[in-house]
């Protein structure tokens, strides 16, 4: 499959009239939140592992962007990439995972760790982890939980793909390749991408079921 085949596939390059930071909390909610508040709330954030739940009944949830959408925004600005594109790059729900607040800001901009290092820092929060093996390495690289690695390996190549910014982290290709293979796509993760397509006609070919999703990852020329 060449890479315009495969946006094809994924309903185009999602393009919006609004920045993420002019969405106000109606439009968080209709476009990430809502779907949780159906038969998902057990699902746990991407980084710490608390449930989506407990962290909106705290006040304390906040909307991660796998791909940081600054970063994304301003490589797409350099490239005279058209206002609607960029401004859908900042909103895309496919790019989006539930996260504790202050995780998500310890994280900010900061590239993927790949080579396994040892976690040198964490922030301490008010309420217990459920995963551990999160934070910043000697390199000031993110540590993705093992659990959660093929959640984040999908959305990154699908934002690469779509976004046509592979080559900002072409180093990083193979290992989330076979991060999306040997962490399994779940059932929930397979029914939010449906959620989104039906409301934006948009969806992530990488979650539409594992043997398609394993297909994907073996074509190189894809890649």
């Amino acid at each position: 499959m060449k890479q315009e085949e495969f946006i094809e596939l994924a309903g185009g390059t999602f393009k919006n009239n609004k920045y993420y930071n002019d969405w106000d909390g109606d439009d968080k909610y209709e476009n990430f939140w809502a779907f949780f508040d159906s038969d998902y709330e057990y699902v746990k954030s991407v980084y710490g592992g608390i449930d989506i739940s407990t962290l909106r009944q705290k006040k304390l949830h906040s909307i991660e962007h796998i791909y940081p959408k600054g970063n994304l925004k301003d490589y797409l600005k350099l490239r005279n990439e058209q206002e609607n594109i960029i401004k859908g790059a900042t909103t895309n729900p496919l790019n989006f995972a539930a996260e504790h607040r202050k995780i998500n800001q310890f994280r900010g901009h900061l590239p993927f760790d790949i080579e396994n290092d040892t976690i040198v820092r964490q922030i301490n929060l008010t309420m217990p982890t459920f995963y551990t093996d999160w934070g910043k390495d000697h390199e000031n690289e993110w540590i993705v939980p093992t659990i959660s690695r093929g959640n984040v390996a999908r959305t990154m190549l699908y934002m690469f793909l779509t976004y046509n910014v592979q080559e900002l982290f072409e180093e990083h290709l193979n290992t989330y390749i076979y991060w999306a293979k040997s962490d399994p796509l779940t059932y929930w993760e397979i029914e939010f991408n449906q959620w989104v397509h039906e409301k934006h006609k948009i969806k992530n070919p990488f979650c539409d079921d594992s043997i398609e999703m394993v297909k994907l990852l073996d074509d190189k020329e894809l890649f």
